[in-house]
């Protein structure tokens, strides 16, 4: 099934709490430099995060430093407030 392969592939990009953050957060509507005032981590920090993810095909960028979720999914066991 497809929420089990990338649940699979978020497990393994995304470890740490400000990542779950910055995950929940990306809708395509708010540039990396907002993603990083909201989540308290640096600019370059999301930039990073971003890159992995387009590495692993899960984010989208259809305007240049807005990144967005290719799959409305978070994990029911994040806790992303």
């Amino acid at each position: 099934m497809v929420r089990d392969s990338v649940g699979r592939e978020l497990e393994k990009t995304v470890k740490t709490q400000e990542r779950r953050r910055i995950w929940g957060l990306m809708d395509g509507l708010r540039s990396t430099e907002e993603l990083a005032r909201e989540t308290g981590v640096s600019q370059r920090a999301v930039q990073l995060f971003v890159k992995d993810l387009l590495r692993v095909d899960l984010v989208t960028m259809d305007r240049r430093g807005y990144p967005k979720r290719k799959f409305d999914y978070v994990p029911a066991t994040w806790r992303v407030e």
